[in-house]
Protein backbone atom coordinates (compact mmCIF):
# COMPACT_ATOMS: atom_id res chain seq x y z
CA UNK A 1 0.00 0.00 0.00
CA UNK A 2 1.15 3.35 -0.88
CA UNK A 3 2.57 5.52 1.83
CA UNK A 4 1.81 9.22 2.36
CA UNK A 5 5.72 10.33 0.76
CA UNK A 6 4.16 9.09 -2.96
CA UNK A 7 1.28 11.86 -2.82
CA UNK A 8 4.20 14.37 -1.75
CA UNK A 9 6.81 13.28 -4.80
CA UNK A 10 3.64 12.93 -7.08
CA UNK A 11 2.39 16.42 -5.44
CA UNK A 12 5.97 18.12 -6.31
CA UNK A 13 5.90 16.80 -9.76
CA UNK A 14 3.06 18.22 -10.52
CA UNK A 15 3.90 21.44 -9.46
CA UNK A 16 7.18 21.66 -11.13
CA UNK A 17 6.09 20.16 -14.63
CA UNK A 18 3.22 23.51 -13.88
CA UNK A 19 5.65 26.06 -12.99
CA UNK A 20 8.18 24.81 -16.09
CA UNK A 21 5.46 24.70 -19.10
CA UNK A 22 4.61 28.38 -17.42
CA UNK A 23 8.01 29.68 -17.96
CA UNK A 24 8.71 27.95 -21.01
CA UNK A 25 5.47 28.78 -22.61
CA UNK A 26 5.77 31.71 -25.15
CA UNK A 27 4.09 35.20 -23.83
CA UNK A 28 3.78 38.76 -25.55
CA UNK A 29 4.32 39.19 -29.24
CA UNK A 30 5.52 35.77 -29.78
CA UNK A 31 2.78 33.82 -28.48
CA UNK A 32 0.25 31.57 -30.51
CA UNK A 33 -2.81 30.40 -30.22
CA UNK A 34 -3.32 26.85 -31.36
CA UNK A 35 -6.48 24.89 -31.83
CA UNK A 36 -5.75 21.18 -32.32
CA UNK A 37 -7.20 20.27 -35.49
CA UNK A 38 -9.82 17.83 -33.83
CA UNK A 39 -11.57 20.92 -32.15
CA UNK A 40 -11.26 23.37 -35.10
CA UNK A 41 -14.72 22.03 -36.83
CA UNK A 42 -16.67 23.08 -33.50
CA UNK A 43 -14.20 26.00 -32.43
CA UNK A 44 -15.72 28.26 -35.34
CA UNK A 45 -19.37 26.80 -35.32
CA UNK A 46 -21.34 28.88 -32.89
CA UNK A 47 -19.92 32.37 -34.56
CA UNK A 48 -20.14 31.16 -37.89
CA UNK A 49 -23.72 30.37 -37.32
CA UNK A 50 -24.49 33.59 -36.27
CA UNK A 51 -22.79 35.61 -38.89
CA UNK A 52 -24.91 33.07 -41.31
CA UNK A 53 -28.43 34.53 -39.46
CA UNK A 54 -27.27 38.08 -39.09
CA UNK A 55 -25.52 38.31 -35.92
CA UNK A 56 -26.92 38.12 -32.40
CA UNK A 57 -28.71 41.45 -32.58
CA UNK A 58 -30.53 39.92 -35.77
CA UNK A 59 -31.43 37.13 -34.20
CA UNK A 60 -32.57 38.30 -31.23
CA UNK A 61 -34.63 40.58 -33.14
CA UNK A 62 -36.62 37.98 -35.06
CA UNK A 63 -36.62 35.53 -31.62
CA UNK A 64 -38.84 39.07 -30.45
CA UNK A 65 -41.12 39.14 -33.20
CA UNK A 66 -41.76 35.54 -33.30
CA UNK A 67 -42.90 35.63 -29.50
CA UNK A 68 -44.82 39.01 -30.41
CA UNK A 69 -46.45 37.10 -32.95
CA UNK A 70 -47.07 33.78 -31.19
CA UNK A 71 -49.45 35.72 -28.43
Amino acid sequence: MANGWSIIIGFVVIVLASVAGWFLSPKGETQTHYIPRTMAPTYRTPTKWLEDRGGARELRTRYLQYREESK
